[in-house]
């Protein structure tokens, strides 16, 4: 007998398995499907896959499930906007000294002069 992911050998939708060596005693899903034990508690998402995804999924998905490559690329894609964000904060605040004079590192008279002799 085989099973396919359409249902059962004869095309049906339910899937009715022998348990043990008692035929009359059967089970609706293959036990290869059964995860009732490993359903998660968790909310899930729905990701529409467009031709981007589609692209960064076989570019660096591997071999890996592509529910589990949607959900690495989303872990690192949140960290490296976190590090553009940080870069970013950080730039601005390195400006804001400068041009508050607490950072003297950067001599505007000099620059003014430099400019002048353009």
């Amino acid at each position: 007998m085989q099973w396919s992911p359409r249902g059962g050998p004869d095309g049906s939708s339910g899937v009715l398995l022998a348990v043990g060596n008692a035929p009359h005693r059967t089970i609706a899903v293959p036990p290869v499907w059964y995860t009732v034990g490993v359903r998660t508690p968790k909310p899930r998402i729905q990701v529409t896959l467009d031709p981007e995804l589609s692209a960064a999924l076989a570019e660096l998905g591997g071999t890996e499930p592509r529910s589990r490559a949607v959900r690495d690329l989303a872990v690192r894609g949140a960290e490296a906007i976190r590090s553009e964000r940080g870069a970013l904060r950080e730039a601005l605040e390195h400006l804001d000294r400068i041009a508050t004079g607490e950072d003297d590192g950067y001599d505007f008279a000099v620059s003014a002069q430099l400019h002048a002799e353009r």
